[in-house]
Formats: structure tokens, C-alpha cells, sequence
């Protein structure tokens, strides 16, 4: 009886493996990566020295935390826009003079205006 189950299973492995292969390597090219380089983003960012509330956000520990910032105080606050764009040389991007950066394939910059 249990060899007779053991069989039907692995038989249900391998009738499914011959189905449906699986493969364990992503596949990236140079188009996919582009997709996600070339964009433009905004960010704010701000800075606290309320110790006080840091320690009790970073003591959180568990699943499914969500930190609530609406009582704390910001002494500094900044906020920027920015691109981030890939090319597939060093020419013409800052580094191109350093001979280590000469052979390079991929270069991804990343450029931030301050908005005030």
C-alpha cells in the first residue's frame, strides 16, 4: 500500500515537472534594467532629534508594523527632484576620464535638484 502511494506521487512529480519546467534563473537584458533606471523621481525627506519618539518607532519589531509619524517633530525638512538615467559607456558621463571606466558596458547616474 505505501509503495503504491509513493509511486503515484513521484509519478504526479514527474508527469508535472515534464508539464510545467521550472527554471531558477531570472532572466535580465538590458532593456528590462533601462526600464527601471531611466525615471524621474521627487522625494522629501526630514530630519527629528525627538529621541524620545525614534527609539519607541525603532523598538517596534513584528509583522506588519506601521510606524505613525504624525506626533513627531521635524526641525529640518528638505524636499528634491531628481532622474536617474543608465547608458551603455562611460563616455560622456562623469568618471568617463578614469581608465578603470573605460571598458564599462552599464553606467547609471543619478542627479538630485533641492527644491526649497
Amino acid at each position: 500500500m505505501g509503495k503504491t502511494i509513493v509511486t503515484a506521487i513521484l509519478g504526479l512529480f514527474f508527469t508535472f515537472a515534464a508539464v510545467h519546467p521550472a527554471t531558477g534563473q531570472i532572466q535580465l537584458n538590458r532593456s528590462s534594467i533601462e526600464g527601471f533606471f531611466n525615471m524621474e523621481f521627487s522625494v522629501v525627506t526630514a530630519m527629528s532629534f525627538d529621541e524620545e519618539k525614534i527609539v519607541a518607532l525603532l523598538e517596534t519589531k513584528g509583522a506588519d508594523q506601521v510606524w505613525d509619524f504624525t506626533d513627531m517633530e521635524f526641525e529640518f525638512q528638505m524636499s528634491g527632484e531628481g532622474r536617474i538615467q543608465t547608458f551603455s559607456s562611460a563616455a560622456g558621463t562623469l568618471g568617463e576620464e578614469y581608465e578603470h571606466f573605460d571598458q564599462a558596458t552599464h553606467v547609471s547616474t543619478k542627479r538630485l535638484t533641492l527644491v526649497k
